[in-house]
């Protein structure tokens, strides 16, 4: 997979979802170490239960050292770029985007002033991690629909993703719900060029040489 390089560029986690929040915790572990994260951004705007999530996630890092949050629970498009937003993006080690609706992320946050910024921390050693639909939505394209249908044509729905990772579309909880049919069916579409398929409680890491680790 490709990733737009920068020398000084943070490290990619993308999440296969329903990782450990409560007991070892080994892939939030690392999250935080990849910088030693200390200010964390937590986005929930994928979920429909954004506070309670967002909640959990603030007690996990907690536990794990972090010392500041920021809950960004954005709804809109139009909510995005508020000043507090802005000045916040600036100060976080850890961009964290929760799982939910990958589809709801991305019309939510592309073509937003404070997606640049996130794109700028990131490009200046922030870490940016996603969970489930947050690590779905790193790609672009991206694929949505069709997990029981997967191997009957048109049944899988795509859209513009995060393009984090270029020429490379992420499924997510790829064991636990049946999804090689629907994403061998997407890369047969030749939209995409190459697919990971990300487990339950498992994710890869991404470093500045775009090479990944994969831990879980």
């Amino acid at each position: 997979c490709s990733v737009t390089n920068t020398d000084k560029r943070g490290y990619l986690v993308l999440i296969g979802g329903a990782e450990d929040r409560k007991a070892d915790k080994v892939i939030l572990r690392k999250v935080v170490a990849l910088n030693n994260a200390k200010t964390v951004v937590i986005i929930p705007s994928a979920s429909e239960y954004p506070k309670g999530l967002a909640e959990d996630y603030v007690r996990a890092f907690k536990d794990l050292g972090v010392e500041k949050f920021f809950t960004f629970d954005i709804r809109d498009k139009s909510e995005a770029d508020k000043i507090e937003y802005l000045e916040q993006i600036m100060l976080a080690d850890l961009i964290f985007f929760t799982g939910g609706d990958q589809f709801r992320l991305v019309n939510v946050f592309l073509d937003t002033f404070l997606f640049e910024k996130i794109k700028e921390r990131f490009s200046k050693g922030a870490t940016i991690a996603g969970t489930s639909a947050g690590a779905a939505a790193a790609s672009d394209p991206i694929l949505f629909d069709g997990d029981d249908k997967g191997l009957r044509k048109g049944t899988i729905h795509h859209s513009r993703g995060f393009g984090l990772v270029k020429n490379t579309t992420i499924d997510t909880h790829f064991v636990n719900r049946g999804r090689l049919g629907r994403l061998t069916q997407f890369l047969c579409s030749g939209l995409s060029k190459k697919g990971i398929g990300l487990g339950e409680d498992t994710a890869i890491v991404i470093d500045h040489d775009d090479v990944f680790e994969v831990i879980g």
